[in-house]
């Protein structure tokens, strides 16, 4: 190796790669920062080149754009990378179906992987909220129930969901919604009443969690500009330039907004009639 051998040994590198668990991430970016991080904290100097060494690609500065997101990783490099930290089982798993999530745009049945193999990583209650989150549509049948005034049957609720869901698809969301104590079955009316619990997610699950949810949401709301009437829905947008300081005003004012949707949405009591998505999207499409 070039730089300090005696410290940057092999065993050296892969035991401290095995400290810092990429289960801990959303994605591959803010997982390679951090192994980063631990690396120059420890071997003195320590650069991109030398991690990028370390990682098996070469003596250059490709880490540097591996951290900073320029730089997507193929299957192949990754499993060099893994192979050169130390990085086996399901550690690896969980890198390389990140690496697919990533690659494929947050693909449905990439995503479907991922969360698969974080459930496995898991407590019993972050099982529960990734498999809330995991659907769509238990975030709507939970909303749904609190003013429903139907027949409580599957199959019914199922065809009042937009898209439409299967009736064995709501039974096992009912299931869920119980164990996660949103809901509750009154057998003697056979009703579900809805227990209005504030949602939480635990932290080694919340960034996953929301990667999954909004990008289910954000593929609903390009299927509505077809599926509904114009005056069932709201598509706008803007394209602006902006600054740092600008930017982080914008997302204080969405967060605004979405609270006071939130807070309308509670003073409407028994009269609502529909469950509405809200999305926001804010991103740069261009940079200097």
């Amino acid at each position: 190796m070039v730089g300090n051998k005696k410290q940057r040994t092999r065993a050296e590198i892969k035991r401290l790669a095995g400290n810092v668990k990429p289960e801990e991430f959303s994605d591959l970016p803010s997982y390679f920062k951090a192994l980063y991080l631990v690396y120059k904290a420890t071997f003195k100097p320590y650069s991109y080149y030398h991690f990028s060494e370390d990682m098996g690609l070469g003596y250059c500065p490709t880490s540097r754009m591996i951290v900073s997101g320029d730089r997507t990783l193929t299957e192949k490099t990754l499993k060099k990378i893994c192979d050169n930290l130390g990085i086996v089982k399901q550690s690896r798993s969980y890198l390389l179906k990140l690496a697919a999530v990533s690659s494929r745009l947050i693909a449905s049945e990439a995503m479907d992987e991922l969360i698969a193999t974080k459930t496995d990583l898991v407590s019993e209650e972050s099982q529960d909220q990734l498999a809330f989150f995991r659907h769509w549509y238990n975030a709507a049948l939970l909303e749904f129930l609190r003013f429903y005034d139907g027949p409580h049957d599957p199959a019914t609720i199922g065809s009042k969901m937009m898209p439409k869901v299967a009736k064995g698809k709501i039974t096992e969301s009912l299931k869920l919604l119980q164990r996660l104590r949103y809901i509750e079955h009154d057998p003697s009316t056979g009703r579900y009443k809805n227990l209005q619990k504030k949602l939480s997610t635990e932290r080694e699950v919340k960034d996953l969690i929301f990667q999954s949810y909004h990008s289910q949401f954000i593929g609903i709301a390009k299927e509505s500009v077809t599926r509904h009437h114009s005056d069932d829905r709201t598509v706008i947008g803007t394209t602006i330039a902006t600054s740092p300081a600008m930017k982080r005003k914008i997302i204080d004012l969405a967060h605004e907004l979405t609270k006071q949707a939130s807070e309308l949405s509670d003073e409407e009591g028994e009269s609502p009639e529909e469950v509405s998505q809200l999305n926001i999207q804010f991103f740069p499409v261009a940079k200097k």
